[in-house]
């Protein structure tokens, strides 16, 4: 999911927004869940990551847990989809409601979106 900033209006913030779901296990794994992280590209003069793998900062990864955990083989995956939604009243518009739709599958060709999972 990307945001422009710079072009982007707080209307638009406040709408509701989807992206596609697409894991990849890179080996046989259980899947317990996905994490999730931001990226922001300051128009090249600065940048801040909250991924897993980038220096740490206050601001912290969040953490879906599946229901149940999966047992993957390499190669299969999840295929979904990701909806961010705000809070509903004036005092919680920063509050970021987060559902996940997906399907276990069997083959997921590895590409844009995709990420490994295991």
């Amino acid at each position: 999911l990307r945001i422009d900033c710079a072009a982007v209006t707080l209307d638009e913030l406040y709408d509701p927004m989807e992206a596609p779901l697409l894991l990849r296990a890179d080996r046989d794994c259980t899947v317990h869940g996905a994490a999730l992280w931001f990226d922001v590209n300051f128009y090249g003069k600065a940048a801040l990551s909250t991924s897993p793998t980038a220096q740490q900062t206050h601001w912290y990864q969040t953490i879906l847990m599946f229901e149940k955990p999966h047992e993957l083989k390499a190669g299969q995956g999840l295929r979904g989809t990701l909806e961010l939604e705000p809070g509903t009243s004036a005092g919680k518009k920063r509050q970021l409601n987060i559902a996940v739709s997906y399907d276990v599958v069997d083959a997921v060709v590895a590409g844009v979106g995709a990420a490994g999972a295991g």
